[in-house]
Formats: structure tokens, sequence, C-alpha cells
């Protein structure tokens, strides 16, 4: 595995800024389509397992120790994976869970520490994180992203393509980034996830 010199995204949270959680929201939803399209659920995604590069400025998904691959995108799971406070909700109350769900619930726990620059562990609870959003403009795309994406409902969660797709109109600051990916592709993808 090559070097990543500028760290984690845990790392790069305090300076963050729009445009890098922008284009970090994007590539990480690219990477995980990838995944998900290939029926792999990465069940730990969070700040610590992204890693950023340091000319390109890309992100890459790193450590899949707790991944699974499954036969179909449908096939349930049963087991809890993941790090406190990026596990989705259904994971403690449901016997049997939808994996790809909890990878879009812990990105949007990421999309929340890139938006707020707090690494989420510095929280008490995940209600300080869900109160935090409401402090947002609920017509705003970071107020519709998260409130999507960490919905309690795993049925009502968007997946990596529907995300992109809403990202992808016109109204809202993605189109540009995600034209570029689509430019790069399947380079790209392959380029976001390091195994």
């Amino acid at each position: 595995m090559p070097l990543y010199e500028t760290g984690t995204l845990t790392e790069a949270l305090p300076t963050m800024n729009q445009e890098k959680s922008d284009e970090y929201l994007v590539q990480l939803c690219a990477g995980l389509k990838f995944l998900h399209r290939h029926k792999i659920a990465h069940r730990d995604v969070k700040t610590d397992n992204v890693l950023i590069t340091a000319k390109e400025k890309r992100v890459v998904i790193a450590d899949f120790g707790l991944s699974e691959i499954l036969t179909t995108i449908d096939t349930p799971v049963s087991t809890i994976k993941g790090t406190h406070m990026y596990i989705s909700p259904e994971q403690f109350i449901q016997k049997e869970f939808n994996a790809f769900k909890c990878d879009m619930y812990a990105l949007g726990v990421v999309y929340w520490c890139m938006v707020f620059k707090v690494d989420v562990f510095d929280l008490k609870s995940t209600e300080q994180m869900k109160e935090s959003i409401n402090t947002l403009c609920d017509t705003s795309i970071d107020w519709l992203v998260l409130t999507n994406l960490l919905d309690p409902s795993p049925v009502d969660r968007l997946t990596c393509y529907n995300l992109l797709c809403v990202l992808e109109q016109p109204e809202y600051r993605f189109t540009d980034r995600i034209a570029s990916l689509r430019g790069n592709g399947k380079i790209f993808y392959q380029s976001v996830i390091n195994v």
C-alpha cells in the first residue's frame, strides 16, 4: 500500500472547507457505488478509513477488514460491524438488515464530520450530531444529504447512485464535480479504493 503523506480525513477535519467536503463527498460516494455495484459492503466507513492523497487531493477508502462480499444487493446480514458512532441504528434493533444501507449511514456521519469540521468522537452522543443538523437551513443541500443519510429508517436512506443523482441536479453545487468523475471513468473508481 502506498504512503499517504496527507494522512486521514480525521486529521484534515480542522482545516476542512466547503470545496473540500463537496469534493470528498462525491469521491466517497463514487467509491462506495463501485464497491456496492460489486456487492461489497465496507462495513467500517469512517474518517480514519479515508486516506487523502497529497498531490491530487483525492480520497481513498481503506481498511477492508470488516467488509463483506454478498451474493446480491438484497442479501440481509445480521452481524453488527463498524465503529461506534458510525454504526447505523438498525444494527442494534433488527435481527437482519441491509449492509449497503449501513455503509450509507456511515457515509452520512463522515459527511457530518466534514460539514461541521468535528470528529464525531468529540461528541457525547449521536443526539448532539442530529441536533446540530437542525442548525442548517432546511433547504440547503447539506441539510438534505445529512437528514437523508442519517435517517434512522434504512428504507428511506438513499443509495450511492440515488445520492449522486440528487447531487447532480443543477440547483446544487456538485454538478461539475460529478461531471469530472464521469470524465475520469473507471480509472477514478479504482483509484478511490485501496484494498
